[in-house]
């Protein structure tokens, strides 16, 4: 399978890609506060109600940034000031879970600036009794924290950054509209965050290989590089030591070295590591797959974390049908109902060509299509060829047509026998290859 481009062969949807940041911040249209006075202690989820004037006090008294006061205000007007992380038992099990994720969120993110004090209290407080009922000040404390907390959470993780610029960072894909209030709602209704997170499966997925990842660094790096002897082509016995040691901490050689792992078992973690880092799975050292193993732990983890911004860009992953090309992959992947069912190789452009990476709706399929030679292949490649030979359109199947040359379909045409079309101003589409 190939993506055709107007400028160059590309790859259609979504890719992960690295980009630079351009401030391009607006400021937040403050939203109507409409109080809902149809919620009642004998309707609310919660029995326990805040004053509206409590809530003013406190952002009166604490500095937050206008967003996260202006959802403060919309979120509590909407339940008409109703508790949110509080039950008539106590406090709620998402509370503690979330109080928890915020945590990790520090942890893996190395984003300090979201660390607080006062949450990590919380949890020592109710991690030994989750039942305990505060006094009625440390109640609204914490109340109004966990949803400011949230507020600012859904800010660095579900939004992204707002000054991440669409043309620097090379995607096309529509920043998701996320609305933290209505995600806050949902979690409360839902008891809990599981499925109502608005992110794609491959944000946590990465998230938990970035933890992973974070607590094998020391002793990756306490680890020596494999290192292959100028002009041998396997390793001495001390090498392939070492190379047991990495393969083991990454979790591909299920034996310990120790054991003095079969070199069948020890073959096949490396088709493990080279599988997992997109090289051909030999099971044999070469020097693409040293460079692989002998990255810096650092690196790897500065690359994940890059990716982890771009993957909140990234549409929520749909309950529908679709094709989703892994351009670093060099696979599309297919998806019915929104269960993953098989993959395919596809041929992607050069490094020098940087990719259009957006999303499109599929339209058409065309059988037996012709090619439509676009004008900088005609100058830097047909005009000469006819040149040296004038007939060379006929030798390509080609034919000329309104000005233009296009191939004619056929067994020899570029796009093979069938093309996917789903209209976008790039120009580019699937097709078939010979």
């Amino acid at each position: 399978m190939r993506l055709f481009s107007k400028w160059n062969d590309r790859l259609w949807f979504i890719a992960l890609a690295f980009a630079s940041c351009n401030t391009n911040n607006k400021p937040e249209t403050v939203p109507k506060v409409v109080r809902d006075t149809t919620i009642t202690v004998s309707n609310a989820f919660s029995p326990k109600f805040l004053d509206s004037t409590t809530l003013e006090h406190y952002l009166q008294d604490t500095t937050l940034q206008d967003s996260v006061a202006n959802r403060l205000r919309l979120f509590y007007a909407q339940r008409n000031y109703q508790y949110a992380w509080f039950t008539d038992s106590g406090l709620a099990e998402y509370s503690l879970g979330f109080g928890e994720m915020l945590n990790n969120y520090v942890s893996y993110s190395k984003d300090s600036s979201m660390y607080s004090s006062a949450v990590q209290a919380m949890i020592d407080t109710f991690s030994v009794d989750p039942t305990a009922i505060p006094s009625p000040d440390d109640m609204i404390k914490t109340e109004l924290l966990l949803s400011r907390q949230f507020f600012r959470y859904a800010y660095r993780v579900y939004e992204g950054r707002n000054n991440m610029n669409q043309k620097d960072l090379g995607w096309f894909i529509p920043k998701k509209k996320v609305d933290p209030v209505s995600v806050l709602d949902s979690i409360v209704k839902n008891n809990g965050f599981r499925g109502v997170e608005p992110l794609n499966p491959q944000y946590d997925l990465l998230k938990n290989e970035l933890i992973r990842y974070d607590a094998l660094q020391p002793g990756l790096d306490s680890l020596p590089p494999v290192i292959l002897a100028k002009g041998k082509k396997i390793l001495d016995a001390a090498e392939q030591h070492n190379l047991q040691k990495h393969l083991y901490l990454l979790g591909d050689l299920h034996q310990s070295p120790a054991d003095r792992p079969e070199a069948d078992s020890v073959a096949a973690a490396l088709k493990r590591f080279q599988g997992r880092h997109g090289l051909a799975a030999s099971g044999q050292v070469n020097n693409s797959t040293l460079a692989a193993l002998n990255e810096p732990a650092q690196q790897r983890i500065n690359q994940m974390l890059i990716n982890l911004e771009r993957l909140k860009w990234v549409p929520l992953q749909p309950a529908t049908d679709y094709f989703l090309v892994n351009i670093p992959e060099y696979k599309l992947h297919v998806y019915e109902h929104g269960q993953y069912r098989f993959n395919m190789n596809v041929v992607v452009g050069s490094t020098a060509n940087s990719t259009v990476i957006f999303a499109g709706t599929l339209k058409h399929v065309v059988f037996s299509p012709y090619w439509n030679v676009p004008q900088s292949i005609i100058k830097k490649e047909i005009l000469p060829g006819i040149r040296r030979n004038k007939n060379y359109l006929a030798a390509h199947n080609m034919e000329w047509n309104n000005g233009q040359v296009r191939q004619k379909p056929g067994p020899r045409n570029a796009l093979g026998l069938v093309k996917f079309l789903f209209p976008n101003s790039y120009s580019i589409y699937l097709h078939d290859t010979p």
